[in-house]
């Protein structure tokens, strides 16, 4: 089972390994980019990192430009399958922002308010009279925790009652609880309100509109073959492994740090959302140990200023961020699927080298002030 404390630091594609939308005309992960000679100094941050037994990408943009894209150690544990630039990471608990920009487009199309209530949103479950609206489930605030109720639940309908007789001792108190439950529980909704899958939602809202290429969903059958995903420290429970409502809103994609970038980048030009909700998807919503909430992330300090905080960790080895530092122009997204192990004692690798690659930017940052 995986570890609440990691998340906090933290049917339709089942056919094809990754999807293929075509990129366009002016595509933010530059061709060139990807074939030019590393930056040294990044690339000493990567080759320590990879002689302590990493294996990811790391991606980073500066004013709209890719100025470092590498793919480096082995996708399968036996050291015979390079990663690639395409290679799949499992991003976990960073697919609540997904989630969350979703959500708001679906404010944006009239769909939904923010101030819905949890009887509108789930109307017939048991979760309809609880005492919680759409702004608290996107900042954490309704009280339920992460049960992970909906881990065996293949259909949307009974994971709501499963999350909902899980937490029937987890009352709103007004307080933030991390909660994959609630998000868990937004992803079916999502499927209530577009009358489609979660992934076709994705493909439609985000992925298009952001040119994304290299992604796969929950369920797909990719999980064994490094070629596609880069196999993690330990493997995926075998019994997590089908399209269940335990993953699919709160952690069910997997991408490439590139398209994460392009992601990011797209939203910043208001070409997923526009201004009104992208301010929501930014605002601070209070303190917490890390930083401030947002909906499906974090704003933390940093040496580059403030970021804006996408993050996931599971247990089996696989971690990532996605930051977007306003006061710098930049972009940065780090995949692995290598941890390293928790019994090591060692940060993950997410955090040396998000860290590293911070202190080497923050110079130039500065400058630009």
């Amino acid at each position: 089972m995986r570890s609440p404390l990691l998340f906090i630091l933290a049917v339709a594609a089942a056919s094809c390994a990754q999807e293929s939308v075509p990129e366009s005309g002016d595509a933010l992960v530059e061709k060139s980019a990807r074939a030019a000679a590393g930056a040294p100094e990044f690339d000493a941050i990567i080759d320590n990192a990879v002689a302590e037994g990493f294996a990811g990408q790391l991606v980073i943009m500066r004013g709209g430009r890719v100025i470092y894209d590498r793919a480096a150690g082995s996708a399968d544990l036996a050291g015979n399958v390079p990663v690639t630039p395409e290679t799949l990471f499992q991003i976990s608990s960073m697919v609540k922002f997904f989630t969350a920009v979703m959500t708001l487009k679906a404010v944006e199309e009239g769909r939904l308010n923010l101030d819905d209530s949890a009887e509108k949103l789930f109307s017939g479950t048991a979760l309809a009279s609880r005492d919680f609206t759409l702004r608290d489930i996107l900042d954490h605030h309704t009280g339920m925790r992460s049960t992970y109720a909906a881990e065996k639940q293949f259909d949307g309908e009974k994971a709501i009652e499963a999350i909902a007789a899980a937490n029937k001792v987890n009352p709103k108190d007004g307080a933030f609880h991390y909660s994959n439950d609630a998000y868990d529980a937004l992803g079916a909704a999502l499927e209530r309100i577009y009358g489609k899958p979660y992934e076709e939602i994705f493909r439609e809202k985000i992925a298009a509109p952001a040119g994304l290429s290299h992604f796969a969903f929950w369920g797909d059958a990719v999980w064994d073959d490094p070629h596609l995903r880069a196999q993690p420290l330990t493997p995926t429970p075998a019994e997590l492994k089908s399209r269940n409502y335990g993953m699919i809103g709160s952690a069910g994609v997997l991408i490439a740090a590139a398209d994460l970038v392009q992601l990011r980048k797209a939203l910043n030009d208001g070409k997923i959302i526009g201004p009104e909700m992208l301010a929501e998807l930014n605002e601070p919503r209070g303190k917490i140990s890390i930083g401030d909430v947002l909906y499906g992330a974090f704003l933390v300090e940093t040496p580059m200023g403030s970021a804006m905080s996408a993050r996931g960790a599971e247990d089996w080895g696989d971690n990532s961020y996605l930051n977007f530092y306003p006061e710098c122009d930049a972009i940065i997204a780090v995949a692995t699927s290598r941890g390293p192990a928790e019994s090591t004692g060692k940060p993950l690798f997410r955090n040396q080298i998000i860290k590293a690659v911070e202190e080497k930017l923050a110079p130039e940052c500065s400058a630009r002030k």
